[in-house]
C-alpha cells in the first residue's frame, strides 16, 4: 500500500527523516558485492551474484532446481520461466528480462516439479504469492529470490525496441536487455550475424510510453518478503555491482556461506546510501508519479506518441538525465570474516 503524504526530500534522507520500514522495508543485511567468477559478472546485468546464487544452491545440493527466467528456444525475443536443475547450465538464467511476466506459467512450473526442493527468482509482486504457496502448498520452495523492479513493460516495448534496430522480429537470432559493456543496453542479433545495440539509456522514455497499468499503481520495488533481494549498485566509484539485500536466517546464511566460500565479495552498504541511490524509483514506486511524469505518461502511452516521437531524442534526454541524476560514492568497505556476523542493524 502507498503511505499517504508526500515522499522525503534528498535532504530529509540525509537528515533520516524517512520511514524505512516503509521505503525498503524490514531486512537483515545490507551489502554490495559482485561474483568472483568473471563469466559470471559479465553475462549478469550488474554483478553477477543472482548468476552465482543461483549455480550456489545448485552446487552445494541445497535444492535440486532452480525457477527464473530465460529466452524461449522457440521465439528469441519471449522471455519465459524455465527450470533449470544443472548448476552448469545456470547461465540460462543470467541477465534482466525487461517485460513483465504472468504468474500462470510459475505456477504450472511449480506444479510439475512439486516433488523437488525449489529455489526461485520471481519479481517483486510474486514474493507474497510465492510464500503462500511455500506455508500452504509447496513446502518444496526452499529459498525465495527476488530483485529490485522499478518500471514493468508490456511485450509490446520489446516489440517497440526491435523494430527500432530494423531487423524483422522473425529474423532476430538472439536478444538480450542489459548486452555490452555496464550498464549495458538492449541488443538484437541477426540471423545473418548483424548486430544493433542500445544504451540502457533507451529504457528510460520508453518504459512510460509502455507502462502497465498494474506496474503503475504498485509500491512493491525492493522484493519485500523474499530471502535474498539484488539490484544494480548505481555507483560512480565501483561500476558492474550488486546491491544484496537479505530479508531472512536462510537468505543470510546462504550469502554468509557464498562469501566464506570466496564466491562473491562483499561490502557494506549503509540503508542511507542505498536510499540515495534508489532514491528516483523509490519516489514513484512508493508514492506514485509525480504530476509532470503522469502527464509525461499520457502523453507518451498515445498511439500517435508511439509513432512520431523522435526515438534518438528520447534516447539523448534519457542520457543527460542519468549522467548527473543517477549514481553515488560511497566508502567501500569489504567484509572481513571477523565481522561477517554482524548486520547493519546491529543484531547477531
Amino acid at each position: 500500500m502507498r503511505q499517504k503524504g508526500n515522499a522525503p526530500s534528498i535532504r530529509d534522507i540525509y537528515l533520516g527523516n524517512y520511514d524505512s520500514k516503509f521505503l525498503i522495508s524490514q531486512y537483515k543485511n545490507l551489502y554490495i558485492g559482485y561474483s568472483c567468477n568473471q563469466k559470471f559478472r559479465v553475462a549478469g546485468s550488474s554483478g553477477g551474484v543472482a548468476t552465482e546464487l543461483g549455480h550456489f544452491v545448485l552446487e552445494k545440493g541445497l535444492v535440486d532446481a532452480v525457477i527464473g527466467v530465460g529466452f524461449s528456444k522457440y521465439d528469441p525475443t519471449m522471455a519465459e520461466y524455465q527450470i533449470v536443475e544443472n548448476p552448469q547450465h545456470i547461465d540460462r538464467l543470467a541477465g534482466s528480462k525487461y517485460v513483465y511476466m504472468r504468474f500462470k506459467q510459475l505456477s504450472k512450473l511449480l506444479y510439475l516439479h512439486r516433488e523437488k526442493s525449489i529455489a526461485v527468482f520471481v519479481q517483486p509482486c510474486f514474493v507474497k504469492a510465492i510464500r503462500s504457496f511455500q506455508r500452504n502448498k509447496y513446502p518444496n520452495i526452499k529459498y525465495v529470490f527476488s530483485f529490485f523492479c522499478g518500471y514493468n513493460i508490456t511485450y509490446e516495448g520489446t516489440e517497440y525496441l526491435i523494430r527500432k534496430t530494423n531487423i524483422k522480429k522473425e529474423e532476430v537470432d538472439c536478444m538480450a536487455y542489459r548486452w555490452g559493456d555496464y550498464p549495458g543496453g538492449f541488443m538484437v542479433k541477426s540471423k545473418d550475424g548483424k548486430i544493433v545495440s542500445f544504451g540502457k539509456e533507451c529504457y528510460e522514455l520508453i518504459d512510460l510510453m509502455f507502462l502497465r497499468t498494474g506496474c503503475k499503481k504498485c509500491s512493491y520495488y525492493m522484493g519485500e518478503g523474499a530471502d535474498v533481494v539484488l539490484g544494480d549498485a548505481w555507483l560512480k566509484n565501483l561500476r558492474q555491482s550488486s546491491i544484496v539485500i537479505t530479508r531472512s536466517d536462510a537468505g543470510t546464511t546462504v550469502i554468509e556461506d557464498m562469501r566464506s566460500a570466496r564466491n562473491i565479495t562483499l561490502y557494506h552498504l549503509n540503508e542511507i546510501d542505498l536510499i540515495k541511490m534508489h532514491y528516483h524509483n523509490l519516489r514513484f514506486k512508493k508514492y506514485g508519479l509525480s504530476t509532470f511524469l503522469t502527464f509525461l505518461h499520457i502523453v507518451l502511452k498515445s498511439a500517435l506518441a508511439k509513432n512520431v516521437v523522435p526515438f534518438k531524442l528520447m534516447m539523448l534526454l534519457s542520457r543527460v538525465r542519468r549522467k548527473f541524476a543517477i549514481g553515488v560514492n560511497v566508502r567501500l568497505r569489504e567484509i572481513r570474516p571477523e565481522f561477517s556476523a554482524i548486520n547493519q542493524k546491529g543484531e547477531r
